[in-house]
């Protein structure tokens, strides 16, 4: 993996480091969510047998991060970083770090199941790079959450050979070291978790907006509903009416979602968000 790391480090796209513009849009979008600022404690992810089957379905990639992250994390001159892997969706499959920040992390609900996405934890590097399809960075303060101002982190999409989105791969310190010099080793390693990933397999789409959305979803509940509205012919202000909401923040979370799905329009999205096959975990 090391000899892999030093021949691609010079052809790694820079990665997306979020603007005060950015980071404001994301902020609004966090409020919207009903999430505050000084929360001490992430929101319950999957429990019981949902998370049972949710692991068992992710087993390959749980196997092959014990197996890669040890070494890895050894020879890093950081003792203060954690990894983390996530699907789609954000959900939280498996993270890896010392004794001392697992526990950590696990009194502030940061577990297998949780959710990272944006409505459930705030700007985030992992939301925002599953959003920009891009390796993402989220420093201190930029963050919504106050109990991660002390984390500058780096995230990069995992795709599978079909270039379909399937998970992504967090890293984060509390180290003032530049998060940016960490963009080779985290872009590997989301091209070598790539082919242990579940493949997603697509089904034939449909138009049909009475039909069912996945139980498990790539988008929030809040974009669910707005997809749902933008199906039935509301517009972006009616929309924003009925939940409350300006029509510039419903704007913002389809053009977020067109950008996640490769939608050019409103239509395309609407055709791929009711395709059980695109939106199945």
């Amino acid at each position: 993996m090391w000899e892999k790391l030093n021949h691609s480090i010079h052809h790694i796209e820079k990665a997306v480091v979020i603007d005060k513009k950015a980071q404001w849009v994301s902020h609004q979008l966090c409020l919207d969510a009903g999430l505050y600022p000084d929360m001490k404690h992430l929101q319950a992810g999957l429990e019981g047998l949902a998370l049972k089957r949710f692991l068992q379905r992710y087993a390959p990639v749980i196997t092959a991060a014990k197996k890669w992250f040890p070494p890895i994390y050894q020879a890093l001159p950081d003792p203060f970083c954690i990894f983390i892997l996530t699907d789609p969706a954000a959900r939280v499959i498996h993270l890896f770090s010392s004794s001392e920040l697992m526990s950590r992390c696990a009194e502030k609900g940061v577990l297998p199941g949780t959710s990272l996405s944006e409505e459930s934890c705030g700007t985030n590097a992992v939301a925002l790079s599953l959003q920009n399809r891009k390796a993402t960075i989220v420093k201190g303060r930029q963050h919504f959450l106050h109990l991660f101002h002390d984390w500058h982190c780096i995230a990069a999409p995992i795709f599978d050979a079909g270039k379909t989105l399937v998970g992504c791969i967090d890293f984060s310190t509390a180290s003032q070291s530049k998060i940016e010099k960490k963009l080779p080793l985290i872009t590997l390693l989301a091209d070598q978790f790539s082919p242990v990933f579940p493949y997603r397999q697509r089904t034939g789409r449909t138009k049909n907006p009475n039909l069912p959305i996945s139980e498990a979803p790539i988008f929030s509940p809040r974009q669910i509903n707005i997809l749902t509205m933008v199906a039935k012919g509301l517009t972006s202000k009616e929309i924003g009416v009925q939940l409350e909401i300006s029509a510039r923040t419903v704007e913002t979370h389809l053009e977020r979602m067109r950008t996640r799905t490769g939608a050019k329009t409103s239509a395309q999205l609407v055709a791929i968000a009711f395709d059980p096959g695109h939106l199945a975990s």
